[in-house]
């Protein structure tokens, strides 16, 4: 595979010239990153990285559970694909290696992944021998994926020699300490368990290796394998006797890397199988795989997207899916974010993913047509939808994770473009599935307008008869608490909704239930609760919508769908906030890092009661949002001094499963009190040391006003202490680029700015 370099280039030469990247993007003061690393170079060695001293990790932390996932032979969409066969693995890169911001960015042209429902394994690609061979996810991506019950796995990536491939960082990587551990792979095992991702991809195609460091690399696997429950995700390339040869089959030259020398001596759980399989060595792969005690659909096909898009001349899906046959193994997408890359806007970008995924037509059910000049079909056609949908609450915006502004219960709450995959709802099981007996209506995710994030469903046509439209696969016990919420607005103000809830239950799945949803009262959203409690004891199987009516010019956006118990009950409110450090961009915009503790009503499981945390600014009592996450640290990318007041107010509040909203956590900030050089240095000489701990402690629970470089208004506390402990160490002639980061009229000088900000960020 070709390694990822970073997809933007910046005209340094060319002074006042920005050619619009991703580097022109991120690149903000105290902007934390998605960790890489290489084995054992400076800079950012893996072998003298600690997690513990490093500024950025508490940021790329992922927070939402894996959720478990279910299939419903009732309601399978395509009666073409087959259950509990293939499975489908995306190795997709969703920013540079290098650059890649670890909480969302200002830009609604992101790859926001969103059909999870086809998809059991999220890759998160990158790597190249300049910037660093290991790239961990950032928390976005592990939440989204994780909230659409996909785990998710970092990637090692030695690339071949003519990329810059070096032998001996594989040795690097791979090498023993007394006592027989492997030093690196302890470090892969703490990353990954800390940030709560699921495991790594291993791509080793760097020349140069002898059998022995082929075993050692086998040993490495092994060691993980034994001292963790991370999967490990080979990819075909090295053989045992350490020569690079793709074999797109598991065979005798390269087994040990998938199950070692023999059955239960695991090395990896997966292999992915490049790009040179054809329907015979899948059939050896199988019967391999099997002689192993291993199952033949651990070995995934690759097929390579970024090189062919849809149009597949080297491999044949045939060979892979035979007709009316098992599936031969599973499939395995190199970089699907083609469907991105292939389109300049967003809304291009969502109907060629659609079409990628579901197919020709839009219908999941519906495969017959293709796309492309190789008969893409889509992947609705092979495999069946599942779901997370396993348990009470539910509740979806429809918030695919990115848009132009944020809306929050109908009014628009931060002004911009946006992306922020940790905020993504869970996605509609089926796109779209609509029966009508003639003009069907136009389903479509709709970022013109929204109740609760960045889009919303909108429905739309010439309404003649009855609509049905199928979205959501679920398993959801009903009580006599249980309500319905739907907040919709109808194009026409005070008009008929011409809309019903369908609910059909687990005892007779096909058969609906329609609950009438009413009219709007004015022109703007209504948010309807509907009573279930008449179906106590029953469990919710689909549900969906219907239309009916007449009306040639219909047009509804829905905003919210939920199914709760009583009413939206708020959550424990986060604790302690804390201002962790601030840089000035310019003389009104500032970036900040913020942490706080969880509310009581969080858990990194399945109890978790907490669906994110908003992060307000409150000036003149009105709220603006500055961002989102379930993660209990948040990088502000974009606080705004007021012009007419000298205070404001940063807020945290807890949002519930149910989206209910908790009281705040606060603090009040004076932007002339804001440090001008180095916040925590108390005592104003320049070093933030013991002497300023001591004027901390001598001067505990006075007031805020007796310490210098101190940004907060409240009495002298914790929050001050934790201010001194983030900075520690820290001087003032190395924070100056940060408080004096030129406006980004260029990439050379936003580089500029980068280098003088990276010790202070790395500190």
């Amino acid at each position: 595979m070709r390694p990822f370099f970073r997809w933007a280039i910046c005209a340094i030469g060319l002074a006042n010239l920005c050619v619009w990247s991703a580097c022109c993007q991120a690149d903000l003061p105290l902007q934390p990153y998605a960790s890489y690393w290489k084995p054992d170079d400076e800079p950012n060695s893996l072998k003298d990285y600690v997690y513990d001293w490093d500024p950025d990790a508490q940021f790329n932390k992922g927070s939402v559970p894996l959720a478990s996932r279910f299939t419903n032979p009732a309601l399978q969409a395509n009666p073409n694909a087959r259950a509990n066969q293939a499975r489908v693995m995306s190795l997709a890169a969703f920013d540079s290696t290098s650059n890649n911001p670890s909480q969302g960015s200002d830009t609604s042209r992101y790859y926001a992944f969103n059909n999870w429902q086809y998809l059991d394994a999220m890759v998160f690609w990158g790597g190249s021998a300049g910037e660093g061979n290991i790239l961990a996810p950032n928390g976005p991506v592990i939440d989204a994926a994780h909230r659409n019950g996909v785990p998710v796995y970092g990637t090692i990536f030695l690339p071949p020699n003519v990329y810059g491939g070096d032998i001996d960082r594989l040795s690097d990587l791979v090498s023993e300490s007394r006592g027989g551990r492997y030093p690196l792979a302890d470090k892969l095992i703490e990353i990954a368990e800390k940030n709560r991702f699921d495991g790594w991809f291993f791509n080793q195609e760097t020349s140069g290796a002898d059998s022995g460091l082929a075993q050692q690399t086998i040993d490495f696997l092994q060691y993980i394998q034994d001292n963790s429950d991370l999967e490990m995700i080979w990819y075909d390339s090295m053989l045992e006797n350490g020569n690079i040869s793709w074999q797109g089959e598991l065979n005798s030259f390269n087994n040990g890397f998938f199950e070692g020398s023999s059955t239960n001596d695991r090395a990896s759980d997966s292999m992915f199988l490049d790009f040179r399989w054809n329907a015979n060595k899948l059939n050896n792969s199988a019967s391999y795989a099997e002689a192993l005690g291993r199952d033949k659909y651990e070995i995934y096909a690759g097929v390579d997207v970024e090189g062919s898009g849809w149009d597949q001349s080297r491999v044949s899906m045939s060979d892979l899916f035979p007709n009316g046959g098992d599936h031969r193994a599973s499939l395995g997408l190199y970089r699907p974010e083609w469907t991105l890359n292939s389109t300049s806007t967003v809304e291009q970008f969502y109907e060629r993913d659609n079409q990628f995924w579901v197919g020709a037509n839009a219908d999941p059910r519906d495969t017959s047509g293709s796309v492309g000049s190789r008969g893409w079909k889509g992947l609705a056609n092979y495999v069946p939808e599942k779901s997370p949908i396993t348990d009470g609450p539910f509740v979806t915006n429809f918030n695919m994770g990115q848009g132009n502004h944020y809306w929050i219960d109908g009014m628009v709450s931060r002004r911009g473009e946006w992306n922020n995959l940790s905020l993504q709802d869970v996605v509609p099981t089926w796109r779209w599935l609509i029966d009508a007996p003639s003009n069907p209506l136009t389903p479509e995710i709709d970022f013109g307008i929204a109740y609760y994030g960045g889009s919303s469903l909108r429905v739309s046509g010439n309404l003649t008869s009855q609509n049905d439209l199928r979205l959501y696969m679920t398993n959801l016990p009903v009580t006599a608490e249980t309500n319905l919420q739907v907040a919709f607005k109808t194009d026409v103000a005070a008009s008929d909704s011409n809309m019903e809830v369908l609910v059909a239950f687990t005892d007779d799945p096909t058969n609906f239930t329609a609950v009438p949803v009413g009219a709007s009262s004015g022109g703007g959203w209504e948010l309807a609760t509907l009573p279930l409690g008449d179906y106590a004891g029953k469990t919710i199987a689909q549900l969906g919508f219907r239309f009916d009516g007449t009306d040639d010019d219909y047009g509804i956006n829905i905003g919210r769908l939920g199914v709760i118990d009583g009413e939206a009950d708020p959550v424990a409110p986060p604790t302690n906030l804390a201002l962790l450090d601030y840089a000035e961009v310019n003389d009104r915009q500032y970036t900040m890092r913020l942490e706080w503790q969880h509310s009581a009503d969080y858990a990194p499981d399945d109890s978790n009661e907490v669906y994110n945390y908003n992060v307000y600014e409150v000036v003149d009592g009105r709220r603006v949002f500055l961002g989102g996450t379930l993660n209990n640290s948040f990088f502000v990318r974009n606080l705004i001094a007021p012009t007419r007041r000298n205070l404001v107010t940063v807020e945290v509040v807890s949002i519930s499963n149910e989206f209910g909203e908790s009281t705040a956590s606060s603090f009040d900030l004076i932007w002339t009190n804001l440090p001008n050089e180095l916040a925590g240095d108390y005592n104003n000489d320049g070093v933030v040391d013991l002497g300023d701990y001591t004027l901390w402690r001598d001067n505990f629970g006075g007031e805020a006003g007796t310490l210098t470089n101190n940004p907060y208004t409240s009495s002298i506390g914790m929050l001050q202490y934790n201010l001194w402990k983030e900075n520690f160490g820290a001087t003032a002639a190395a924070v100056v680029g940060t408080l004096n980061v030129p406006e980004p009229s260029s990439c050379t000088l936003l580089l500029a700015a980068g280098l003088a900000v990276g010790w202070y960020r790395r500190r």
